[in-house]
C-alpha cells in the first residue's frame, strides 16, 4: 500500500506491520471502514493511510483488548484508559493481539494524544472537492453539448 513508512521516535522500533480497516473512531463510525497500515512498535500502535498525518495510540494506555462480533466481522476493540475506543478488523488478527499484548507489556510509559478532529479528514475533504470539480466538468461539457445540438437543430431546417 503505497510502500508507507511510519515516522518514529528516537528509540523507536517496528515489530511488526499489518493491513486493517478502521471501523470506529471515539465510538464513531469512521465512514464505511478506512484502510490503513497498522504498525505495532515497542512504545505505539501507528495508523497511516496512504493520504494525511499519521495516528499514533500509546501502548502503555491500553486499558483493554477483545474481540466482538459485529454485523460481519470480527471486530477487534481497543479501550483506552481515558475511555478513547478504536474498533478495526486487522489481517491475522490472532497473531495481531498476541503480538500486542506482548509490546504492550514491555512498553514505556508514553500519554495519550487524540487528534481534535476527525481522523483522516483532509483526505475526505480533497476527494469530495474532486469529485465536485468532475462533477462541475461533466456539467459544463453538457451545457455545451447541449447548445450546439440545439443550434444545429434549429439551424439546419432554416438553411435547406
Amino acid at each position: 500500500m503505497l510502500g508507507l513508512k511510519p515516522e518514529l521516535s528516537q528509540g523507536e522500533v517496528v515489530l511488526a506491520e499489518y493491513a486493517a480497516t478502521v471501523y470506529m473512531v471515539q465510538g464513531n463510525l469512521s465512514s464505511p471502514g478506512s484502510n490503513i497500515r497498522l504498525f505495532l512498535t515497542n512504545q505505539r500502535l501507528i495508523l497511516k493511510a496512504g493520504f494525511g498525518p499519521q495516528r499514533t495510540l500509546s501502548l502503555s494506555a491500553i486499558a483493554g483488548i477483545r474481540e466482538e462480533k459485529l454485523h460481519f466481522h470480527n471486530m477487534l476493540r481497543l479501550e483506552f484508559r481515558s475511555g478513547h475506543l478504536e474498533w478495526m478488523t486487522v489481517q491475522d488478527q490472532a497473531q495481531f493481539i498476541e503480538a500486542l499484548r506482548s509490546a504492550q507489556s514491555q512498553a514505556p510509559e508514553i500519554p495519550e494524544v487524540y487528534p481534535q478532529t476527525a481522523p483522516y479528514g483532509r483526505a475526505v475533504l480533497g476527494a469530495g472537492a474532486i469529485i465536485l470539480i468532475v462533477l462541475a466538468v461533466c456539467l459544463v461539457l453538457g451545457l455545451c453539448i447541449f447548445i450546439i445540438t440545439s443550434g444545429v437543430l434549429f439551424l439546419y431546417p432554416r438553411l435547406h
